[in-house]
């Protein structure tokens, strides 16, 4: 996980996601694989994680704001990413268990996480 400070210093238009989730290589690099954009809960997205998508060259991306909001990028399309899957802040909210579940340490792949927005998608 890399936070925003190891970033290179930016304004909010920079691109750069507050977080980076990584996955560890064999070699031991770090490959980037979701960047996190965390916003104010009265905002709406500002534009910055789907900057930060194009750049990373990724086609999932984790917003937190008002809500927790996974969007996804099609491969090679330059229009903005759609949303895909949405869990409000309330206890009993289901979605919100799914994504608990997908982004915890233990279980969370790539592939697992593409799997859950091509499932949203596509219903």
């Amino acid at each position: 996980m890399v936070f925003r400070d190891m970033w290179h210093s930016g304004g909010d238009d920079s691109g750069h996601p507050d977080i980076l989730l990584c996955k560890k290589e064999k070699d031991g690099t770090c490959l980037p694989v979701l960047p996190v954009v965390v916003e104010l809960p009265d905002s709406e997205p500002s534009g910055r994680l789907a900057l930060s998508m194009r750049q990373l060259k990724l086609d999932i991306g984790l917003y937190i704001g008002k809500n927790i909001r996974l969007y996804y990028q099609t491969p090679g399309c330059k229009d903005e990413p759609v949303c895909a899957f949405v869990a409000d802040f309330q206890k009993d909210d289901m979605n919100g268990s799914a994504i608990c579940d997908l982004l915890l340490y233990e279980n969370f792949s790539p592939e697992k996480m593409n799997g859950f927005v091509m499932d949203a998608i596509h219903g």
